[in-house]
């Protein structure tokens, strides 16, 4: 008997394998650390995995938002998730959790990790804040397999609290959850692949007699079943959600796959040059730009960031980029929304994450390299300055693949408006308006325009099916529109029911 007073005789066993999508990191906690500012934890190994208790902490925040659209209550939510009483005079029982689910350990023989520079931009002068540089060590995707186990105990199937597990794991096995920190960035999201399970039911002494086997005298045919949650079916079948379900509103989410295109040279420093290395030791010139372009990359003082010996546009970078103009944007309109879409800055006391979710961009296409030398003149002779030269590596008028996603409620429709103006000024930017990565200043940087590959609208509550923004899911109880290489313009159907400003333009 549990402590809810219910016993639980059915059990279900449910694992899989964590591969992630992006770099993710769940920090230490610890500041001694001689190699980076913020280290990730590692087990006694040296190799990164992912706490039990993260994973639970994810799905648990998610399901508190779709309980609704699942027919739920918080008391389904409590009962998966278990309650504690708020104060020693409350009324009601501790409930113990249902969900059960353990560290996810590293399938690997050692993790793969980078450390990476940030800096943080002072909004005033657009140039790096004084004093407000640091990195963090995040462990890198496509390195790191992880064993996920987790079990349910209850009732059966038709437990409304399974309802809520089923659907958290339909969406981590689709990639759209994301665990650990700085997911602003993109980090952290992790798809649930491979996925078995093993049933008990412990009701029946034949049942009970086999989940005891199991623990003691495991055999081969034991092997777990694939699993594949039936939620589709049994959404269709309940009729409306709860009028109360003691939960706010759930999550709307936006989604934009753009490619942007740069004119001229872009550089995004790395955070160490290469090791230096004596010029009679470097291959001859036969004289083509693109030899001399690799020649360059290897005497530069500065050149482009890799990782996994692949150049990427930082998603912090472009968060900062967006960040300042939005900033910029908010100024001229006599609002807060970049707050709020991109979340409180140092020192303020607004302690609620931002909306805006920027992954790191991929190259499209092979990179073209660009060495380029540099020289200080001195303001008072006007000649060059004495041990002043300096060379950089650049990518040549590259294209980078930039996913960007925006999750809202109802309630933060004046930040989707502050989107609504980002987007059009990348989509269709005035001649100079968005410079990125390092020596703008020099003409690095220029993004020419920013291309709308794909994009998904995914719309819940009143909101939507007020509007009519895509087509009904009745599965999810969402409201759907998907687009391929759009325009500004294709949007209008969503830009028209965003607040106005005073003066009631938009």
């Amino acid at each position: 008997m549990s402590s809810d007073g219910k016993y639980r005789p059915w059990r279900i066993e449910i694992r899989g394998v964590l591969e992630p999508a992006t770099p993710f990191r769940i920090g230490s906690g610890q500041d001694l650390d001689v190699r980076t500012d913020a280290p990730i934890l590692l087990d006694s190994q040296k190799r990164a995995y992912v706490l039990g208790s993260s994973l639970r902490g994810v799905i648990k925040h998610w399901l508190r938002d779709e309980a609704p659209l699942l027919c739920c209550s918080k008391t389904h939510w409590e009962e998966l998730f278990g309650r504690v009483p708020e104060n020693a005079t409350d009324e009601h029982m501790p409930v113990l959790g249902r969900l059960t689910i353990e560290d996810a350990t590293a399938e690997d023989a050692k993790s793969e990790t980078e450390i990476r520079d940030h800096v943080r931009i002072d909004p005033k002068t657009g140039a790096a804040a004084e004093g407000a540089k640091f990195d963090a060590e995040v462990a890198l995707p496509g390195a790191h397999r992880f064993r996920f186990r987790a079990a349910y105990e209850g009732a059966g199937l038709t437990d409304d609290a399974y309802v809520l597990l089923e659907a958290a794991l339909r969406r981590l096995m689709a990639g759209e959850l994301r665990v650990g920190g700085k997911t602003g960035l993109g980090y952290g999201q992790m798809r649930l692949k491979e996925v078995s399970h093993r049933v008990f039911d412990r009701g029946v002494s034949a049942g009970l007699a086999e989940w005891f086997r199991t623990r003691i005298e495991p055999k081969p045919e034991d092997d777990d079943k694939t699993w594949h949650p039936d939620l589709p079916t049994r959404e269709a079948e309940k009729q409306g959600a709860p009028s109360d379900t003691g939960f706010s509103q759930p999550v709307s989410a936006l989604t934009f796959n753009l490619r942007l295109h740069f004119e001229g040279p872009m550089l995004v420093r790395a955070a160490l040059p290469p090791p230096p290395r004596d010029r009679k030791d470097l291959p001859g010139l036969p004289g083509n730009s693109e030899t001399y372009g690799e020649h360059g990359e290897l005497v530069a003082d500065s050149v482009f960031i890799k990782t996994q010996n692949n150049y990427y546009l930082p998603g912090s970078s472009v968060r900062g980029v967006l960040r300042s103009h939005a900033e910029r944007i908010a100024q001229r309109l006599g609002v807060a929304s970049a707050t709020r879409l991109f979340g409180p800055s140092p020192g303020n006391d607004d302690k609620r994450r931002g909306l805006i979710e920027v992954y790191d961009g991929e190259l499209d296409g092979q990179p073209t390299r660009v060495y380029l030398d540099h020289v200080a003149i001195d303001r008072i002779t006007n000649a060059a300055t004495d041990a002043a030269k300096f060379s950089t590596s650049a990518l040549a008028s590259p294209r980078f693949d930039c996913r960007i996603r925006i999750c809202f409620r109802e309630a933060d429709l004046d930040a989707v408006r502050m989107w609504g103006f980002l987007l059009r000024d990348l989509t269709m930017p005035a001649r100079g308006a968005l410079w990125f990565g390092a020596s703008t200043s020099r003409g690095y940087g220029y993004l020419h325009h920013a291309e709308i590959r794909e994009a998904t609208l995914d719309l819940v509550g009143e909101f939507a099916e007020k509007h009519r923004i895509g087509e009904p899911d009745t599965a999810t109880r969402r409201w759907t529109r998907s687009y391929e290489n759009a325009a500004f313009t294709d949007f209008g159907p969503l830009w028209s029911v965003l607040p106005t400003r005073k003066g009631g333009s938009r």
